[in-house]
């Protein structure tokens, strides 16, 4: 079984592929592009992961970070394991108590929510504390699958699975159908944001469903008012697969990695700054993959596993990491 059954991948908008391959810094204000100085970050090459491991999530844990499930030899090779990394050594916590991959993870509290994903479309809670798995209710079933995104904001969780949106309240297990996106998406970057007084979610990039095909779009939802934005800047390229749980550190969303049609992926890495919607290039990482699990924990991105080939598909055993 192929993944491409799934999902197709895009390419990226010329004039944007035109200024990443150029290396610039830039923001669009009023339809300008403006260039910047790049910020001087460098890549560090972490402890390999015990196996490899892809389209798996990833959240920040007190220890550093925790991976969950994904595939290994192959897509067909579901994986319940747990993994956590406190930036020098790897080891095992309580297994998943249902295997799968293309799963989405938040953050509540003290535990981890960790939705989704293929075969197996369910929702689990895990308790970091103690090290043990819950297996929660039935998710509603526009927003089963793999790819689909997660973000808690407050005392509820935020799902995102095509055009379909969620309000999940972790106090009573229940699932409350909020406003539709304006484009239909999975595997997109999903970063949750403070500016001015309004939390915001980001999904940015991904795989637009209608097109089959990857898009470089940039939108955000208010929780507070159930209300979705108009189009921001967009992403410097086009691609799914992209660095997905939240990637966010002092206000500023971390975009990269990703793959676009027919077969190519991406070691390019960009922030964004909500504040004055400004995207900026960072340095590229090693190793070009989708799939990516990634969090922030610390100050450090870590992007680990994934892939880097359409067919013939398995898990990687890299780890990269980026101090902000």
């Amino acid at each position: 079984m192929d993944r491409r059954r799934f999902l197709k991948y895009a390419g990226s908008t010329a004039a944007l592929a035109g200024a990443s391959a150029l290396g610039l810094n830039y923001y669009l204000s009023n339809k300008s592009w403006t260039t910047k100085n790049e910020k001087r970050l460098i890549w560090t090459t972490g402890q390999v992961l015990p196996f490899g491991v892809a389209d798996a999530p990833a959240v920040s844990s007190g220890n550093g970070v925790l991976v969950f499930g994904g595939y290994g030899s192959s897509i067909n090779d579901y994986k319940s394991n747990v993994l956590e990394f406190d930036g020098q050594v790897w080891s095992s916590k309580s297994s998943m108590l249902v295997p799968r991959w293309g799963a989405a993870a938040t953050v509540y509290g003290n535990d981890v929510y960790v939705f989704g994903g293929y075969p197996n479309a369910v929702a689990e809670r895990y308790e970091i504390m103690n090290d043990r798995w819950t297996l929660l209710g039935s998710m509603p079933t526009p927003i089963k699958g793999q790819g689909l995104m997660v973000a808690t904001v407050g005392s509820r969780t935020y799902l995102f699975f095509g055009k379909s949106t969620y309000e999940y309240d972790p106090a009573t297990d229940q699932y409350t159908p909020k406003t539709e996106a304006p484009l239909a998406r999975t595997w997109a970057t999903c970063a949750v944001v403070r500016v001015g007084n309004e939390d915001r979610i980001y999904i940015i990039g991904g795989h637009d469903t209608n097109l089959d095909d990857g898009t470089n779009v940039n939108y955000y939802y208010k929780p507070s008012s159930d209300k979705w934005s108009d189009p921001q800047p967009p992403a410097p390229y086009s691609a799914y697969g992209v660095t997905r749980d939240n990637p966010v550190w002092m206000g500023i969303i971390y975009y990269g990695f990703g793959h676009k049609n027919p077969d190519q992926f991406f070691k390019e890495m960009y922030s964004y700054n909500p504040e004055n919607a400004e995207w900026s290039k960072l340095p590229t990482a090693s190793h070009e993959r989708d799939g990516v699990a990634c969090a922030i924990s610390n100050g450090t991105l870590y992007v680990m596993g994934g892939r880097n080939q359409p067919k013939d598909q398995f898990g990687l055993t890299y780890c990269e990491t980026l101090t902000l």
